[in-house]
């Protein structure tokens, strides 16, 4: 994956907003990994041709979006993710069907 500099003023928290109400909302009980998340927001800027922001950046757009998410460090020794807990993907997303259709989601 390629890695993002954050620079002053390139981002776009509008456009990264309507990507979150577009593609999630709150749901109890589920975690998605937060690179999948930014995964998404990558392939909509790539389709949108716009420059995208930076993990952290893209990171703290989230919590002003779902200021109760809490983030979850899972997996084994060696081999965890950082996920999000307590956001799901609306089933009328492009992105439902890619993550759901049953590899490595806790739900």
């Amino acid at each position: 994956m390629k890695k993002f500099r954050c620079r002053q003023g390139r981002s776009h928290p509008g456009k990264i907003v309507l990507v979150l109400e577009d593609n999630y909302c709150i749901c109890e009980g589920v975690c998605l990994p937060r690179c999948i998340l930014y995964s998404h927001y990558l392939d909509f800027c790539r389709n949108e041709k716009l420059e995208p922001a930076c993990a952290a950046t893209f990171g703290k757009t989230i919590r002003q979006k779902f200021p109760h998410l809490t983030t979850r460090r899972l997996g084994t020794r060696g081999h965890s993710k950082y996920h999000y807990y307590g956001i799901g993907i609306r089933e009328t997303s492009q992105y439902y069907h890619s993550v759901y259709s049953g590899k490595g989601l806790t739900r």
